[in-house]
């Protein structure tokens, strides 16, 4: 049986998406491209609630 999976895309200005705005301007600073990230960088721990207050997160 195959699964269906329902995507949906929704455009979020950098305004209203401080976490990846953040995280950008910090991979700028990063030796390598690919990171793994564990733990939210103490950079974006405040901006996670505004996203999430500007209903960033579906």
């Amino acid at each position: 049986m195959r699964a269906e999976l329902k995507w949906r895309i929704k455009h979020i200005p950098r305004n209203r998406n401080l976490v990846a705005d953040c995280l950008a301007k910090l991979s700028l600073s990063w030796k390598s491209s690919f990171q793994v990230i564990y733990e939210a960088p103490k950079e974006i721990i405040d901006l996670l609630q505004e996203d999430k207050d500007h209903g960033c997160f579906m």
